[in-house]
């Protein structure tokens, strides 16, 4: 394939040790869901910046079967002083949604106030997708309700998708009907066929 023949070229010239070529090669691994390579490049690497952690950390939040090792590159880059960002999070987020890990979503929503990012829509929307698949409503409420002129389609998505998951179907009908009289279009996707 072109990348492997590209990663081969720029091994030979020495070019790899270049984070920005490194993380241009994670970015293409990642793509190509090739995600031993991006582990492989990953530690090969002398120097790691944010966009390398970031990369192979939503690399392996992207593979069902390496969601556990993202939580262990995230980790890791705190251990190693990085801070997470706004795409950490959002990366973060997805491994603890697709987990379903209740406890793990409250600690990284404690990261997220902590780092000033508590206010970012899509790290809001992304909680509430966690928060909703744990049964963890209540937490949905309390985000959306602060979201306020932040929501967009996918909050209300996410709460009325978390009502029908934990079956509070009277809360999902009565958010269907608030959203309407908002003037919020239904696109009828959180709606389970019937």
């Amino acid at each position: 394939m072109f990348g492997q023949q590209i990663h081969g070229e720029g091994l030979k010239l020495g070019i790899v040790l270049d984070v920005s070529v490194s993380n241009a090669l994670l970015a293409l691994y990642a793509t190509i869901r090739c995600f031993s390579e991006c582990k492989n490049i990953f530690s090969l690497m002398l120097d790691h910046d944010q966009i390398s952690w970031n990369s192979v950390i939503g690399a392996l939040a992207d593979s069902e079967s390496s969601v556990l090792e993202a939580i262990k590159y995230f980790l890791d880059m705190m251990h190693n002083g990085w801070v997470p960002n706004r795409i950490t999070f959002i990366n973060i987020l997805a491994v603890v949604l697709s987990l379903s890990l209740g406890k793990l979503s409250h600690q990284i929503h404690a990261l997220v106030i902590k780092n000033h990012l508590a206010n970012d829509s899509s790290i809001e929307n992304a909680l509430l997708a966690c928060y909703g698949k744990c049964g963890e409503m209540d937490e949905c409420e309390k985000i959306f309700s602060r979201m306020s002129e932040r929501r967009d389609e996918v909050s209300w998505n996410s709460m009325i998708s978390g009502y029908i998951h934990n079956e509070l179907l009277h809360k999902a009908v009565n958010l269907v009907w608030f959203m309407m009289q908002r003037g919020q279009k239904l696109d009828g996707s959180p709606l389970p066929p019937f």
